[in-house]
């Protein structure tokens, strides 16, 4: 029988049978159907199974608008169970769990210690689940490690087995020396890391040109020697020394002979 899904009433009459369904656009779903509202979502659900046995199953939602045909394979069954809910004992028993988790975890956490401190803890508890905070002061088995946290600080709560104090405190020092093998192997990565980032520095811009020689500094006098080479720290080409007299005269001499041989 081949009808429209506006045909069927809203009750649930019809919920639990076999429908299939061929959208305008080709496609084909079967199965039960679940829920239907065509008044107003016009959303139609199907309940395809794929395995009975692990009751696994799709649901499909088809706007009522996209269904082109729809035929019904098989009749609803006299008595349709009623869509199966969250059971709350099972809610009630998941938020009692999750609540003794969070309360558990909130006793892990020291009150009024360091950072370097709760990372001490977390570390003992890791492999002495048993280990607990007691005011300030840190208990495992048995031994109370009480501020500052070293083995010297380390005490028996009860008893008088010593061995269970020497291994603790084997244990505290072993855990204290790797947290700061850890910071340190942290830090030197952290310097390592800052080194290989960091901008390599380009040569400033230079004022002369390869092959010219460096010009003066501005106040400086080329005429004027400086001796050792101070001052702007170029030296200065001494002038030449004044000529003397007897090649004055011979200059005068050469003058009037050239002049006498020009009249001539």
């Amino acid at each position: 029988m081949s009808q429209n899904i506006n045909a069927l009433p809203a009750s649930g009459n019809f919920l639990g049978m076999t429908l299939k369904i061929v959208t305008v656009h080709g496609q084909e779903f079967e199965g039960e159907l679940f829920a239907h509202d065509v008044n107003n979502s016009e959303t139609v659900i199907l309940k395809e199974r794929r395995n009975a046995e692990k009751d696994h199953c799709h649901y499909h939602m088809i706007n009522s608008k996209m269904i082109r045909t729809m035929r019904v394979e098989e009749a609803p069954p006299p008595h349709v169970p009623a869509p199966s809910g969250v059971d709350p004992k099972v809610l009630q028993a998941r938020a009692d769990a999750a609540l003794q988790q969070r309360l558990a975890s909130a006793g892990r956490w020291g009150v009024g210690v360091s950072a370097e401190t709760q990372l001490l803890f977390d570390r003992l508890f890791k492999t002495h689940p048993d280990c607990r905070w007691e005011g300030q002061s840190i208990v495992v088995l048995g031994t109370r490690i009480s501020p500052p946290y070293s083995p010297e600080d380390c005490s028996l709560v009860e008893g008088s087995d010593t061995r269970k104090l020497e291994r603790i405190k084997k244990v505290l020092q072993g855990t204290k020396d790797q947290i700061t093998r850890d910071k340190a192997k942290k830090e030197l990565s952290g310097l390592t890391n800052g080194v290989a980032n960091a901008p390599a520095q380009q040569p400033g811009p230079s004022n002369s040109s390869p092959g010219s020689s460096p010009l003066p500094q501005q106040g400086a006098s080329s005429s004027a020697p400086h001796a050792g080479g101070g001052g702007n720290g170029i030296l200065a080409t001494p002038p030449p020394p004044p000529p003397s007299q007897a090649q004055q005269r011979g200059g005068k001499g050469e003058g009037n002979e050239g002049g006498k041989a020009g009249g001539q």
